[in-house]
């Protein structure tokens, strides 16, 4: 097991004292439990657990959302009985990339010599350990080929239900690769939100549409960079889950992530800086009554309360944002066609976006706002305002979650167990 690495753990005793800091370390070194969210868009929560539990999965409820399931166990032998009755199929697909090479290659040799083709007892019970763990088992399972549940972390499933997407409200989610969040948006409001989800890396908008569609989820999709996003588009909220050091998510058994995580003052400075670009974005792109949600996977105030207290603090000039005193987005132009109840046409976003409406034949979820001579007009109509202020999340929500002290009252952070991850999550509200 690797140690915690060093600036880590001061950052973590600096901030939360030696005691508070030994326990979160002590979740950083417990193998964390399988835990999923129910697509209700394909299936009901009952389905899913009768259907696993005939694979051998045992599942338990949590008790502040009735889509999550946490899988408690798995009886080996009716698992192993399920996967045999389903080895052609998705049984075949649980020992992974490594056991389908491997079995190919002996179905090509043509071997006339029984030692050279008899499997290795060693790797054969490896094998079958890896199959009847509780994600060999989901991952050879139609109800997650299919994609009616979706593996997520306890802790990733708060922002969504805080943002409560409803029918007919326009929702940008900013960061939303590979897509976890963004479903269950869609998930929550029955497809009946008006969804944006915004990617700047195109292999990984390619991941985020490729899950949307196997959630059945109606969601438009935009390659940008959320931090170039015109001002001129105007969202009922946003959903901020904003890149990080993931502090939160250490787990020192994991050689792997250990070769990924790097833990240094100037990643995380340069992290900073993105963050607070990215939520002075969204406060501009939510008019007056318009809620940000700002969450993160880490547990150290410089990139939770920290920023949040600067966009609380920060004043925008008198007149609207730069943008806005341009009358007409960032270039100065302003060159948007209205649609329908002055929304933005399919594909008629400026050069670079790449489509932001075309993945459905429907008109874009965000409106825009001003015209060359108003351009500090909002989308509605309204000034747009400089104030914000914090709307508190009620703890007792989430009853049962493992939290941290915070130095921003109102604000919620998730100390990692075995089954959490360590997560921060805080609404703004634009007055």
């Amino acid at each position: 097991m690797r140690p915690v690495p060093a600036y880590l753990h001061a950052k973590l005793e600096e901030q939360y004292g030696p005691s508070l800091a030994a326990r979160i370390e002590a979740g950083f070194k417990h193998e964390r439990a399988t835990t999923l969210r129910v697509n209700t868009l394909k299936a009901s929560r009952d389905q899913v657990q009768e259907q696993l539990a005939e694979a051998g999965l045992r599942t338990q409820t949590v008790a502040w959302y009735a889509d999550a399931l946490v899988v408690a166990g798995v009886d080996e032998q009716r698992a192993e009985r399920w996967l045999a009755a389903h080895a052609d199929g998705a049984g075949a697909a649980a020992a992974g990339p490594r056991g389908a090479e491997k079995k190919g290659d002996r179905a090509h040799t043509g071997s006339a010599d029984p030692a050279a083709s008899a499997p290795d007892p060693v790797e054969a019970h490896v094998g079958r350990t890896a199959r009847l763990t509780p994600l060999g088992v989901l991952r050879a399972h139609p109800l997650y080929t299919d994609g009616a549940l979706y593996l997520q972390s306890l802790s990733a499933m708060v922002p969504a239900l805080l943002v409560a997407p409803r029918a007919g409200q326009s929702v940008l989610d900013m960061c939303a690769a590979p897509g976890g969040k963004t479903c269950q948006l869609a998930a929550l409001s029955n497809n009946q939100a008006l969804i944006t989800a915004c990617e700047k890396n195109p292999l990984r908008a390619e991941r985020l549409r490729y899950n949307l569609a196997a959630q059945d989820a109606r969601v438009n999709v935009m390659v940008e960079d959320a931090r170039r996003l015109d001002p001129y588009f105007s969202f009922d909220a946003a959903l901020l889950d904003a890149p990080c050091s993931g502090s939160g998510t250490v787990q020192l058994m994991d050689a792997r992530q250990a070769k990924r995580q790097r833990f240094e003052a100037d990643l995380l400075a340069r992290t900073v800086r993105t963050q607070q670009a990215l939520l002075a974005r969204a406060l501009e792109l939510v008019p007056a009554g318009g809620v940000v949600t700002y969450s993160t996977c880490s547990i150290l105030a410089d990139e939770n309360e920290e920023v949040v207290r600067a966009a609380l603090e920060q004043r925008l000039a008198a007149g609207g944002t730069e943008g806005e005193k341009r009358g007409g987005g960032r270039d100065g132009r302003h060159s948007r066609k209205r649609g329908r109840g002055g929304r933005q046409r399919r594909g008629s976003n400026r050069s670079g976006s790449q489509g932001a409406f075309a993945d459905n034949d429907v008109w874009g979820a965000a409106s825009f706002s001003g015209g060359a001579a108003g351009g500090d007009q909002g989308a509605r109509g309204t000034r747009r305002s400089s104030a914000v202020e914090l709307v508190p999340v009620d703890p007792e929500r989430f009853s049962g979650m493992p939290l941290l002290p915070t130095s921003l009252e109102g604000t919620l952070c998730v100390r990692p167990t075995d089954l959490y991850e360590g997560f921060f999550v805080a609404q703004l509200k634009k007055l």
